[in-house]
């Protein structure tokens, strides 16, 4: 299954959808069209630090192009329904590691 593992310090960039609906948004990620295409029905996972364990995420549902006045403009936001398991992951070794996440396509 797709997952991506993404640093999201003190939840910049968290925002729930509708409040208590368990729909989230997690955005501003240097991803591609086709990575985020590709990751939908996948795993989000959300960590302070490399080292530490998950602390939130879930099943991407969605996503959506966002332009930023940043260096790298082209990001995306993700949509995803919380998942309780997504809680608690620890970061996967891996070669895709990006701009502070790591994205693994299957």
């Amino acid at each position: 299954m797709s997952q991506i593992h993404l640093l999201c310090k003190k939840g910049a960039h968290l925002k729930e959808t509708v409040q208590k609906s368990g729909i989230w948004d997690s955005g501003n990620w240097v991803v591609t069209a086709d990575e985020a295409q590709r990751l939908v029905g996948g795993t989000l996972y959300l960590h302070e630090t490399k080292s530490q364990r998950s602390y939130f995420g879930g099943r991407i549902t969605g996503f959506r192009p966002i332009v930023t006045g940043d260096k790298l403009k082209d990001r995306t936001i993700f949509t995803f329904e919380f998942l309780q398991q997504a809680r608690n992951v620890a970061w996967r070794p891996g070669s895709g590691v990006r701009h502070s996440q790591l994205i693994i396509l299957d």
